[in-house]
């Protein structure tokens, strides 16, 4: 069945793409929608902060909509090389929706496989249709437990170019160097000693999440601030 889906050229797909209707406006659809303006030549922050601004999401969605925007930007060539070995041709618009699915099942623990899968192919199915959708799921559940080959680019998702430029100045530290780089620094924060509830802790504290939405962010209680500012 795979060989068929891998062969199956994007005419044939879209000529039985069936009825289309508009992406509903979640977290994972606007991020898809961000991820596709970027790579217009967009940059990838200025537009997550126009689409955030104006969709009705609660604090949590637009904290998960940032960690797929820039998570699937980190990690996209490891992403790509799954989604390029399981299918020959696939619309852009498509792919976007498989790397935002693949993330979350590869590098975010608290999301369920199903829930990820499930939405994606959703979304691809009010988009482009049942047959494609029946593509997106046959292509997610195969590379969601394919093996990285030994290539510390497509491992680390680090471009080419990088890994050769680097890999005779660090030799045995490159593995160690590239998993810093992609890793996710915690938000920190330097308490207000002057209006800050002792409970609150301090001097420096982790923030998770949208400093914004924490409710000492407007009371003036901390200052998002790198914990080695000084």
């Amino acid at each position: 069945h795979m060989d068929e889906v891998r062969d199956r050229p994007r005419a044939l797909r879209e000529r039985y793409a069936g009825p289309v209707t508009p992406p509903p406006a979640t977290a994972r659809a606007l991020a898809a929608r961000v991820l596709d303006e970027a790579e217009q030549g967009t940059f990838v922050d200025e537009v997550l902060d126009r689409h955030r601004a104006a969709a009705a999401l609660d604090a949590r969605d637009r904290g998960l909509l940032t960690t797929l925007v820039f998570g699937v930007m980190r990690w996209r060539r490891e992403l790509d090389f799954l989604i390029d070995a399981c299918a020959r041709q696939v619309d852009p618009e498509v792919r976007q929706h498989l790397r935002i699915a693949l993330f979350q099942m590869r590098h975010l623990e608290r999301i369920p496989r199903h829930a990820a899968v499930n939405e994606a192919v959703e979304l691809v199915k009010r988009g482009h249709g049942q047959r494609v959708a029946g593509f997106a799921n046959a292509v997610l559940r195969r590379a969601a437990d394919l093996p990285l080959p030994n290539d510390l680019g497509v491992r680390w998702s680090h471009p080419e170019w990088l890994v050769r430029r680097w890999a005779p100045r660090y030799a045995d530290r490159l593995p160690e160097l590239l998993a810093a780089n992609n890793a996710i620094l915690p938000i920190t924060a330097r308490t207000n000693r002057l209006r800050a509830p002792a409970e609150l802790g301090g001097p420096v504290i982790e923030i998770e999440g949208d400093p914004t939405a924490h409710p000492g962010f407007a009371a003036g209680h901390f200052t998002v601030q790198d914990e080695t500012f000084t």
